[in-house]
């Protein structure tokens, strides 16, 4: 079952957040790659509208030692079954927050999880508008094939910027048409 939205603050065991925090906020190598489009829609964008990730799974490899780690996540989410992709994503601070293009994760129902890594005033506007902040330790499940969009953010404050993970799944008891 497709959980519609749900909001689930401290997530994960501090000890835990904090390990990953470490890995990817607080480490000054993370390997961030620029991304020109921030949705799907494949409109261009500018600096303002363009971020960074780091692909850590998706068509069914793994592309980041980070997996290893993130896969002790995968067994706290509700209903997790088969994985469909994991990025982290990085938006730097702007003058004001901008809302991006809305956009879904996947054409099919699924999962899509995003655990916030740090509090600013970003958020997530969900399809039927519901604003959902950015705080740190939070999770946020819904629907990723529904339209949804991120946002920037304006915080300057440490850490510079916006810091998630996007958790897209198939959870149990749904039928899924696996890529091939």
């Amino acid at each position: 079952m497709i959980i519609d939205y749900q909001v689930i603050d401290n997530f994960l065991p501090q000890n835990l957040f904090t390990q990953i925090k470490e890995n990817v906020v607080d480490n000054e190598g993370f390997p961030w790659y620029h991304t020109r489009y921030i949705s799907t829609a494949n409109t261009p964008s500018d600096t303002e509208h363009s971020y960074f990730c780091h692909g850590v799974f998706k068509d069914n490899k793994v592309h980041s030692e980070l997996f290893q780690l993130l896969e002790l996540v995968l067994h706290r989410l509700p209903n997790f079954n088969v994985l469909q992709r994991i990025k982290i994503n990085f938006y730097i601070p702007c003058p004001i927050v901008e809302d991006h293009e809305k956009h879904r994760d996947l054409k099919v129902p699924h999962q899509s999880a995003i655990l916030s890594l740090n509090t600013c005033n970003g958020y997530t506007r969900l399809h039927d508008g519901t604003k959902v902040d950015s705080v740190a330790n939070r999770l946020l499940l819904f629907d990723g094939s529904k339209l949804h969009n991120s946002t920037s953010t304006s915080d300057y404050g440490l850490p510079k910027g916006r810091f998630n993970i996007n958790f897209n799944y198939f959870p149990k008891n749904l039928i899924y048409q696996p890529r091939t």
